[in-house]
């Protein structure tokens, strides 16, 4: 089997089965509805605290548990302190953690003939090193390991929508505080709507792939590019996608 093969076979491996692969936009998520929600290594209230959870966050949903006194939540939660360094070579773009379109490829060293692993990367997930790597081709990158807690579900709204998408709706409706109830809806479950702002569709969506504006300089038209979908805006309203 040629060494080339054995790569490919290696990274569909770790696409699959790696704890902290592409999460897969079908996933349901849980975000916070109190100022702070304590969560726990076990469904008990005297169970050690897993981490202090802010109003707002998000976090992946995995089941529902009905225990003897209230239910709880099982999500998964990105510990900041575990994780393991992959690098990325450096390239012009910058990892945002807003941009959902694009598998960012990992190295597990500074080859591209080594272990190699791709994963959707979210604010929570990764994050650069704080050390250089040793050729400056390359960037080292934290991949933080995934870890499972346990919150009541008084203290969380459980939604249809992955989390990284419900974190961004989530901070974007309290940045513009100005929006109707009505846009604040949609932009939280992610329904797009004639009319709406590019700043809108930025939350729903993350950043656009691209953008195509108007040839004539005038501004009239733009067109922000998600993959192959096309959301078309005339004076940054939105007419079609």
């Amino acid at each position: 089997m040629c060494k080339n093969m054995f790569k490919r076979i290696i990274l569909l491996a770790l696409i699959v089965g790696a704890s902290f692969a592409a999460s897969p936009f079908f996933e349901t998520s849980v975000y916070v509805v109190t100022k702070k929600a304590n969560f726990r290594q076990s469904p008990t209230t005297s169970s050690k605290i897993a981490i202090e959870a802010e109003y707002n966050s998000a976090y992946k949903y995995i089941s529902k548990i009905k225990g003897e006194y209230r239910s709880w939540y099982k999500v998964e939660y990105y510990d900041v302190n575990d994780y393991e360094v992959w690098y990325k070579p450096r390239t012009k773009d910058s990892i945002s953690g807003i941009n959902f379109q694009k598998l960012l490829t990992l190295y597990k060293t500074e080859s591209k003939d080594s272990e190699a692993v791709q994963l959707l990367a979210t604010k929570r997930n990764v994050k650069y090193d704080n050390k250089k790597a040793n050729s400056k081709s390359w960037v080292r990158i934290r991949v933080h390991k995934p870890k499972v807690a346990y919150v009541a579900s008084s203290l969380c709204y459980h939604i249809n929508r992955p989390y990284f998408l419900v974190e961004l709706a989530l901070n974007s409706i309290a940045k513009y505080t100005k929006w109707s109830s009505n846009t604040r809806y949609n932009v939280l479950h992610g329904k797009i709507k004639m009319g709406m702002y590019p700043s809108m569709i930025e939350a729903i969506k993350g950043q656009p792939d691209y953008v195509t504006k108007d040839k004539t300089g005038r501004n009239l038209y733009q067109t922000y590019w998600y993959g192959s979908q096309a959301v078309n805006f005339r004076y940054s309203r939105v007419t079609s996608w």
